[in-house]
């Protein structure tokens, strides 16, 4: 636990030293030229695939959400031929051997993705539905601190309401905690890839993500501080890995 808050501490002195808040909003006239030459980047990466049929202000669905997960963690896409025999947990709405299965069994065991529980206490992924801000801004923190300290991701997840409830968070928890942490809603004066980041407003925990702001949270994490004791006492970044292993990425 002591890891978890030395991370977190890091990363909100980070945003709080450098960071000032946006004003912009996805709907905002103009955007297209902060947007799309981060979402050109994140395909160069092969972090989001070329040609997905998104618009700016269309939804991003779950399996998209933890895609982009496995992504960032393994420095590379899944492979649309990737199966798993092996589910981490008995999922009501994923048939084994099939490339869902095979996502899922990567971002369960990990921590990333939960799923959930319908009335009869079976798990289920509805991967085809759309995610929330709040759920996908989640995964991402999760992922992030994952990549830090390779933890269970509960213990992360009290972290979060802890640490709510230290602020007087009373609604909002995992948002507020993610603008603190600079992860959205963050625009830094000297840096006017950064300064593209949209607004995601609060008051829409729970509306469904536009891609718009996906692509801004997902741009946002590459540039992110990581400290992993297997490579010294500074920090990395995910664009650094993402830029190397796509040199070799070759999609399927």
């Amino acid at each position: 636990m002591k890891r978890i808050i030395a991370i977190i501490v890091c990363v909100v002195i980070l945003g709080a030293q450098i960071g000032v808040y946006s004003a912009w909003t996805a709907e905002e006239d103009g955007y297209e030229t902060r947007y799309y030459p981060q979402l050109y980047k994140l395909q160069s990466l092969k972090v989001i695939p070329k040609d997905d049929g998104h618009t700016a202000t269309s939804f991003v669905t779950r399996r998209e959400v933890i895609e982009v997960a496995y992504t960032l963690y393994f420095a590379g896409r899944p492979r649309k031929s990737s199966k798993d025999d092996y589910l981490a947990a008995e999922w009501i709405d994923v048939s084994p051997n099939t490339y869902d299965a095979y996502i899922l069994h990567n971002v369960y065991q990990l921590g990333f993705f939960t799923g959930k529980t319908d009335e009869n206490g079976n798990l289920y992924a509805d991967l085809d539905s759309y995610v929330t801000c709040e759920e996908a801004v989640l995964i991402m923190l999760r992922t992030l601190n994952c990549h830090n300290f390779p933890i269970e991701y509960k213990n992360f997840d009290v972290y979060i309401e802890k640490y709510a409830e230290e602020k007087g968070w009373l609604e909002n928890k995992i948002l507020l905690f993610a603008q603190e942490c600079g992860l959205i809603n963050y625009t830094a004066l000297y840096d006017d890839r950064v300064f593209m980041v949209p607004f995601l407003d609060l008051q829409k925990a729970t509306e469904p993500m536009m891609f718009v702001h996906f692509v801004g949270v997902i741009d946002r994490a590459l540039y992110m501080p990581i400290w992993n004791a297997f490579h010294g006492p500074e920090p990395s970044y995910l664009i650094d890995q993402l830029t190397e292993s796509a040199k070799y990425y070759d999609e399927e």
